[in-house]
């Protein structure tokens, strides 16, 4: 059977076209194209074609600068035939509410290291007696001078700043 996304025709790329993943790409051509509905007023807007797709992305300004980022190049000429990521970011909102939407990035052969998660703290690290069955938490040494028992005239973080 087919998702609802398959039932609802679009004359652009759109978030069923791709994953979380991303697909490689190659630049093809940008033209600028009416993407307003028929009975509307024009709504020009600069669309990226891709050698892989018939349909076009719809660029707005954050996947214009996710290209020139890409492609190392504010010039559009030097954009094409460059290969780029298309993938779905789940978290762009619009209204209000998250919708998601295609984000464009730069592609590298060798994938970006995975992103290591940092471990939220448990509950003995806040003091607290660990759970049965948990590991204990690694304690962080005391602070020696707290803000409030600083002498006066001391450089605070925020003083180091200016």
């Amino acid at each position: 059977m087919p998702r609802i996304s398959d039932m609802i025709p679009s004359n652009y790329l759109k978030q069923a076209d791709f994953d979380a993943n991303g697909t490689i790409v190659s630049v093809k051509g940008l033209e600028q194209k009416n993407v307003a509905q028929d009975d509307q007023e024009p709504d020009l807007k600069w669309c990226i074609f891709f050698n892989e797709f018939d349909k076009p992305l719809v660029l707005n300004t954050t996947n214009i600068n996710a290209m020139a980022e890409a492609c190392d190049s504010e010039n559009t000429d030097d954009w094409m035939g460059q290969e780029v990521v298309v993938y779905v970011d789940a978290n762009i909102n619009f209204g209000g509410k998250r919708v998601g939407g295609l984000r464009v990035r730069r592609y590298t052969e060798t994938p970006a290291p995975a992103a290591v998660p940092v471990r939220a703290a448990t509950p003995t690290s806040a003091g607290l007696p660990a759970a049965p069955g948990l590991p204990a938490a690694t304690q962080l040494p005391a602070a020696t001078t707290s803000f409030a028992t600083a002498p006066m005239g001391a450089r605070t973080p925020a003083k180091a700043r200016r």
